[in-house]
């Protein structure tokens, strides 16, 4: 497959699906794709604290940090100025770490129990509706749930990033008929 052609990327260590084409009107069509924002796609991640039940939304423009660029680093800023972007998540399953856990996406019935403490992890499936660079990384740490194994947005520690491009949903060009490909991702070595 020496002519091969990557259509999108990932962050260097994002793990998951990955779209190639063979040839390269099929690239140049996928490509249309993603410029266009008409391919869906969907991640998992288990990020820090303890996301309230259900879904929510991120609207915060990003603009690459002028102090790292100085320092030869790529780290993405929430910015006035920035780029727009959205992120939607729905909340899977969390985790108590050490403790026996509990988990489930549909909620316990209490709102006073203290979720957002170091204790707990949440399993969230992210959906970008844009295509910015770190997109999800920055808004999960700028909502105050980094990404486990993020160094560069302050993750705790983990084994690796715990960030999975679960599946990818677009429009074949040869046959015109959608594929979707999808990816799991088992974190227990990683958490």
């Amino acid at each position: 497959f020496a002519q091969a052609r990557l259509v999108h990327r990932l962050d260097a260590s994002t793990s998951g699906v990955l779209a190639l084409a063979l040839d390269a009107p099929s690239a140049a069509a996928l490509s249309r794709q993603w410029r266009d924002r008409s391919v869906s796609k969907r991640y998992e991640a288990v990020v820090a604290g303890a996301l309230p039940d259900g879904s929510g939304e991120v609207c915060l423009a990003l603009s690459r940090c002028a102090v790292a660029d100085r320092l030869g680093l790529t780290r993405m800023v929430p910015a006035r100025d920035g780029l727009p972007c959205r992120t939607t998540y729905t909340v899977t399953r969390r985790h108590a770490n050490g403790a026996g856990g509990w988990a489930g996406g549909s909620g316990s019935g209490r709102d006073d129990d203290d979720r957002g403490s170091a204790g707990f992890t949440t399993t969230v499936e992210l959906t970008p509706h844009t295509g910015r660079l770190h997109q999800l990384r920055a808004h999960m740490a700028a909502i105050g749930h980094p990404i486990l194994g993020d160094d560069i947005y302050s993750g705790p520690a983990a084994t690796r990033l715990c960030l999975h491009a679960k599946s990818l949903a677009f429009v074949e060009p040869a046959s015109g008929q959608t594929w979707r490909v999808d990816s799991h991702c088992d974190w227990g070595a990683a958490i």
